[in-house]
């Protein structure tokens, strides 16, 4: 069996689903790009498919932000763009491969085509697979996009901690008696950096002599520029309060997010809307402690390292918490983040992923 994921993208989960799946004695790879004009290799994706099926048996799609390139802008485009897309699932099913589709997202974080629910439906119309990670995201998709069967794979841990807590604090400089705050990965609108910044500003100024043994890092690409001057202005506005705040606005590596994990006292990840989480993931893999905002998709990560809020006060009284905690408590909410993460394994996603492969072909 041979499978080709659409897109290869930078996120490491569709190395590390390959991984597991070649482990399952299934061929993979990727439908790489050909050409290094987005349009032009969008272009010929239909085309390509039609001749693929002496070559692939699965097409597994995961994102589809390649069909809005950046001359794309009026509705015209977009529709065309979208009328595009079923095009090339039909060209697929015509060349005999099975489509499967991932649902990171119930809807995409930024609009991509005139009308994404459409686009999601002719998703959920053309694909043998149609894959959730809870059964909240499998229940929307079958009730709002006409999924009959949507399976649910629960997905893994995105990576075991290569650091404990003494070194990677030791190699950041912090002292015993600093609490180290992180936010990392993209920074976006949904994912509610500027709701943990107001949090924090909050709890410095009941707390100024506490916040002054506060270090937060913020380290994550940031590419919107109204997104961009807010959170400056979060960042200088926290500054005041005598809290040392960290800026890296740029992607930074797997070894740099494990230490900086590692190292924290919590993270926030206060999201506006959000299906899965391998930021939430990371975290718990790391030990360390999430206080997150309440979703129906994610309630797979509970754990006691995981604080669960509703609104802007819970957040604080959250962060209270955590920065009280004595060494015991903060050493079990660690075990209790790292057992959460020992039972999320990449090798249960190849086996259950691999196996619908197999009955798909056999239908």
């Amino acid at each position: 069996m041979k499978v080709l994921h659409y897109p290869r993208d930078r996120n490491p989960y569709g190395d590390r689903l390959n991984e597991a799946l070649e482990a399952e004695g299934v061929k993979t790879g990727y439908l790489e790009k050909l050409f290094p004009s987005a349009t032009l290799d969008l272009f010929v994706l239909p085309f390509r498919s039609l001749l693929m099926r002496s070559d692939i048996d699965v097409v597994h799609i995961h994102w589809l932000f390649y069909f809005a390139p950046l001359w794309i802008r009026g509705r015209v485009t977009r529709r065309l763009m979208r009328m595009w897309l079923g095009f090339w699932l039909w060209s697929l099913r015509r060349a005999g491969v099975k489509i499967a589709w991932t649902a990171h997202n119930f809807l995409p974080h930024q609009p991509i085509f005139d009308d994404d629910r459409a686009a999601r439906r002719l998703l959920v119309r053309y694909s043998d697979i149609v894959i959730a990670f809870d059964r909240s995201t499998a229940r929307r998709i079958e009730d709002e996009f006409g999924g009959e069967s949507v399976h649910v794979v629960l997905p893994a841990a995105e990576s075991p901690t290569r650091f404990n807590r003494e070194t990677a604090r030791l190699s950041l400089g912090l002292t015993p008696d600093e609490h180290l705050i992180v936010l990392l990965g993209t920074i976006a609108p949904y994912k509610g950096t500027d709701q943990a910044f107001r949090v924090l500003i909050e709890w410095a100024d009941h707390n100024p002599e506490k916040a002054q043994r506060v270090r937060v890092v913020v380290a994550g690409a940031l590419s919107d520029p109204t997104t961009r001057i807010e959170i400056q202005q979060l960042v200088t506005d926290l500054r005041t309060k005598h809290v040392v705040v960290e800026t890296y606005f740029d992607r930074i590596s797997d070894e740099e997010l494990d230490k900086y994990y590692a190292a924290a006292d919590a993270t926030f990840l206060l999201f506006r809307n959000i299906t899965n989480s391998s930021s939430l993931a990371n975290a718990l893999a790391a030990g360390t402690p999430v206080i997150v905002n309440s979703f129906p998709s994610l309630e797979h990560f509970k754990s006691d390292a995981t604080l669960v809020v509703s609104n802007h006060a819970e957040a604080v009284e959250a962060l209270i918490k955590v920065l009280s905690w004595s060494e015991a408590e903060r050493t079990a909410a660690r075990a209790a983040a790292l057992e959460w993460a020992s039972t999320r394994t990449w090798r249960a996603v190849g086996q259950e992923t691999a196996a619908l492969y197999r009955e798909a072909l056999r239908s």
